[in-house]
């Protein structure tokens, strides 16, 4: 490979932009991501044919090998696949059936089973990829027994998921960013506040994520169907057509038939030792860090030093186990065992591969330095006041164009804090919010973005269906969180937070009386 700096080039952006651009236009989100690592490869090579083909092939295996044995992504993996066994032995059992005609009995209403998906996402806060994959396969019968569109189901994931996770330092997210605080703040002698109250601090006005949760019980509570969404809520409620099962094949279009007489306990025993488990092993991976470290063991520092994909890897072989043992006794045989097993692998397999070939194109886009351009495009020239309100732009570009949350944290949170505390510590609380907030939003809109394409994927969902319905809500929330950030820089945060809220709601009001307005209403 040439030696060669891309990291204050333009060409570093060719490659991302492509592949959204190209994943929107056709909806072909495979070929998109093949064509965004060819043609980094092509610009990372000189063209040369041979150095783009070997460039290539190094992107693949640095998915599982890059100075070491990349066991992180290969436990998720394993985690998607072990997930989609138990789907489909879940689904083949008739627990999900059963568990479906149990809570219908509870469940009453559209909104009511709307509700259910929220309030779990909310309360699974451990990890995005968790959150939307366990979440899912909870509610996807009960949603689509009311008609409720997978796309909507997508969106709810989603919603819920990131946000939640980013404001909760419990959560894999919160652990992670606590991780990076810790040594900017000791870096800049920052002693007057721990890094888990400089946390509690920066989510408090993390405008994105608070105000997305908030737009998710607005949106069940009256309906609020923008764009895209109306057209395939309209199809869920008029035809019964819940997904594209064209361009993408859920989990009831691969899944067997019942293999025996379900019971409520075939899905709620399964999912419920998956998350106790997941729970259990991050906690004994944490503290088996902490004792190999030396480290003092406390619970915040178990969450920082535990292993998640382990976690969730360990934690679904138990969910496995408890599935298995639960069928064993029935009368299934060898055949149908297989089938559901196999169909259980091939639901996965469109997640799988988006997300090998989005991780591919991560290794690439880290080479050519696409971040380090887009951080170097804030210049020396900012003035203070819209510090907070250029950091969310730039860190939104930044996630949507690399589609990766994380890596967003780890390059901006250092450059927003020594632009605030060159210029004026006042706004080191913002500038770090304003990371946080661009890095979820960015990252909900981003085709490439691995929370993007898991949300479909427990929805059951068409990839580019979730991420086109989704965008209008979101471009909202992040208009709102615009008009925060730019009031933050002059108005201080008591003052922000009121007009954030202020704008929020009349947005909600306005979206509610277009739709009253509306001739064209949504029936069964």
């Amino acid at each position: 490979m040439e030696d060669l700096n891309f990291s204050y080039s333009y060409l570093s952006l060719i490659p991302p932009l492509l592949t959204v651009f190209l994943a929107i236009v056709t909806k072909r989100e495979l070929m998109s991501l093949m064509v965004g690592i060819l043609v980094g490869n092509i610009i990372l090579n000189c063209s040369a044919p041979i150095k783009v083909v070997t460039g290539v092939a190094s992107s693949f295996t640095n998915v599982f090998w890059s100075s070491g044995f990349n066991l992180s992504n290969l436990y998720i993996l394993l985690f998607l696949l072990i997930l989609g066994v138990i789907t489909s032995l879940i689904n083949s059992s008739g627990g999900a059936h059963a568990f479906a005609e149990w809570i219908l009995k509870r469940i009453k209403t559209r909104k009511q089973s709307a509700i259910l998906v929220a309030v779990l996402g909310v309360i699974v806060f451990i990890d995005d990829y968790f959150n939307s994959l366990a979440v899912g396969s909870i509610g996807r019968p009960v949603t689509d027994h009311y008609k409720i569109s997978r796309a909507k189901l997508a969106y709810l994931l989603d919603s819920t998921s990131a946000p939640v996770c980013a404001l909760v330092p419990v959560s894999s997210w919160g652990a992670y960013i606590i991780a990076l605080i810790t040594p900017i703040l000791a870096y800049h002698g920052i002693q007057h506040i721990t890094p888990i109250d400089t946390f509690m601090q920066v989510a408090s006005i993390s405008f994105y994520p608070i105000f997305a949760l908030a737009m998710i019980f607005c949106v069940i509570a009256f309906d609020i169907n923008l764009g895209p969404m109306k057209h395939h809520e309209t199809m869920a409620l008029q035809q019964g057509i819940l997904t594209d099962k064209d361009s993408y094949k859920t989990y009831e279009s691969l899944a067997s038939d019942n293999i025996c007489k379900g019971k409520v306990g075939d899905l709620l025993i399964p999912i419920f030792l998956l998350i106790t488990s997941v729970f259990f092993f991050m906690w004994y991976y944490g503290v088996v860090a902490l004792e190999a470290m030396g480290g003092k063991i406390s619970f915040m520092t178990i969450i920082e030093s535990t292993d998640v994909s382990k976690s969730l890897l360990a934690g679904s072989l138990v969910s496995l186990v408890s599935i298995v043992a639960l069928l064993f006794n029935r009368s299934i045989s060898l055949t149908n065992w297989l089938k559901t097993i196999k169909t259980g692998i091939l639901s996965m397999a469109p997640a799988i591969s988006i997300l090998i070939l989005a991780w591919m194109l991560g290794d690439v886009i880290s080479q050519i330095q696409t971040g380090k351009y887009m951080a170097h495009l804030l210049g020396n020239t900012v003035s203070m006041s819209l510090l907070p309100f250029i950091i969310f732009v730039l860190s939104s570009a930044m996630a949507f164009s690399t589609g990766t949350s994380w890596g967003t944290f780890s390059i901006m949170l250092p450059i927003a804090v020594d632009m605030s505390m060159v210029g004026n510590d006042a706004m080191l609380i913002p500038a770090m919010s304003a990371v946080i907030s661009g890095a979820v939003f960015g990252d909900h809109c981003s085709p490439i973005s691995d929370t993007t394409i898991l949300s479909a994927t427990g929805a059951g969902c068409n990839f580019m269906d979730h991420v086109t319905t989704q965008l209008p809500y979101a471009l909202c929330i992040a208009l709102i969180s615009s008009i925060g950030y730019i009031s933050l820089g002059y108005l201080g945060v008591f003052h922000s937070f009121m007009l954030t809220t202020i704008v929020f709601v009349s947005m909600v009001i306005i979206f509610v009386k277009m739709k009253s307005f509306n001739k064209t209403k949504i029936t069964a």
